[in-house]
């Protein structure tokens, strides 16, 4: 008889270990990837700031609003698209690199223009879609190039994690299997099975996870741009045209620019 109990014993605490396990396991998973996620959006929302350094200074090249409509519709992209980039205050910092080499203030212009474009791309590119020159060896957390795409689909794929945890890992159904095990609580729980029920309910709502809202995050979704090299023809008219509309006032930009580049 003792043996039989104490394999009774074996065998409940076996299978408690093993559903605590799973219990705590599930949600520390959770847990993990939602702490993971966090960390992913913020080297994101640091990229975006990269990516509205680089649309500022070249809103402030065009401007005024009508001439970066006038410029993003000319690349093709459309104008509901674009708005996160027109709609960035413009800036005069940083200073694009390589300086402009061109003699005339046309052609530093055109010259800025594309230099600034170039890195725009660059900025939104690895924005949305993260580095292409990721170092497979690298397991570190720092290594994971984070991106608008990449924090969207973790999104998705942690909520549906969330889904089956709170279904199928509910802690009022896990106390319930427990005292199951235990002969005394089991017989009390005959008598207040209404309470524990309620009590139980409660513990499911207040433990539950909640889905993820994407939109939390505050990541601006910026447009895909074309390539520089793609639409450099159209790019360099535009300015030509541009410039020829605007002289005086992009003139007096560039000189002011040109001397910053001096005294840099």
């Amino acid at each position: 008889m003792d043996s039989f109990e104490d394999f009774n014993r074996s065998l409940t605490e076996e299978v408690l270990n093993d559903m605590a396990e799973s219990f705590f396991g599930a949600r520390k998973q959770v847990d993990d990837f939602t702490e993971l996620l966090e960390h992913l959006a913020e080297k994101c929302r640091e990229k975006g700031r990269e990516v509205a350094s680089a649309a500022g200074f070249l809103n402030y090249l065009l401007l005024d609003r009508k001439g970066t409509e006038a410029f993003y519709g000319e690349l093709s992209v459309e104008a509901a698209a674009a708005e996160p980039l027109i709609a960035t205050e413009p800036s005069k910092s940083p200073l694009p690199n390589p300086p402009p080499s061109a003699f005339t203030r046309k052609g530093t212009f055109i010259q800025m223009v594309e230099a600034v474009y170039s890195q725009l791309y660059a900025n939104t590119d690895e924005y949305l879609h993260g580095r292409a020159d990721v170092d497979p060896s690298d397991k570190s957390l720092e290594s994971i190039p984070a991106s608008y795409g990449l924090i969207k689909n973790m999104v998705m794929l942690i909520n549906e994690e969330i889904r089956k945890v709170n279904k199928n890992m509910e802690p009022g159904e896990v106390m319930r299997f427990v005292r199951g095990f235990d002969p005394e609580t089991r017989g009390k729980g005959r008598i207040t099975g209404g309470l524990f029920s309620d009590y139980s309910q409660g513990m499911n709502q207040r433990l539950a996870y909640q889905p993820i809202e994407f939109e939390s995050f505050e990541l601006t979704p910026y447009p895909e741009l074309p390539k520089p090299e793609k639409v450099q023809s159209s790019l360099r008219s535009f300015c030509k045209s541009y410039y020829g509309e605007n002289k005086d006032r992009i003139g007096e930009r560039v000189r002011y620019l040109k001397e910053r580049y001096r005294s840099a």
